[in-house]
């Protein structure tokens, strides 16, 4: 009978104490609106008035003219881990945050 062979497996029993001090952060729930992240909706109003809602998605399927942003402009990286009331840099002027919504909101 051949000797089994024993598998290696990298440690992955770090507690959440042991995290925390290393400055790891949780991952948020999908449903949460409290702070912009990628999949989200975001209505912004400008400094001209101007009101506008984009979805952060990936570079792909960006496209600003239908309501899509990617998560690589330097709109949606100065949106992200910011709250409703926050204003942002958009363009040579700044956009107030209105409006955070999850994709997980259109599901139920």
């Amino acid at each position: 009978m051949p000797k089994e062979k024993k598998i290696r497996r990298p440690e992955h029993d770090l507690d959440a104490e042991a995290l925390a001090a290393r400055g790891a952060r949780g991952v948020p729930e999908a449903d949460d609106n409290t702070e912009v992240r990628f999949g989200h909706t975001v209505t912004i109003i400008r400094d001209d008035g101007r009101e506008q809602t984009y979805r952060i998605v990936g570079e792909d399927e960006a496209d600003p003219t239908h309501g899509t942003l990617s998560h690589v402009s330097p709109l949606a990286r100065a949106l992200f881990g910011k709250r409703i009331g926050e204003v942002v840099p958009a363009g040579s002027g700044e956009a107030k945050i209105l409006k955070i919504k999850s994709n997980v909101d259109d599901l139920g």
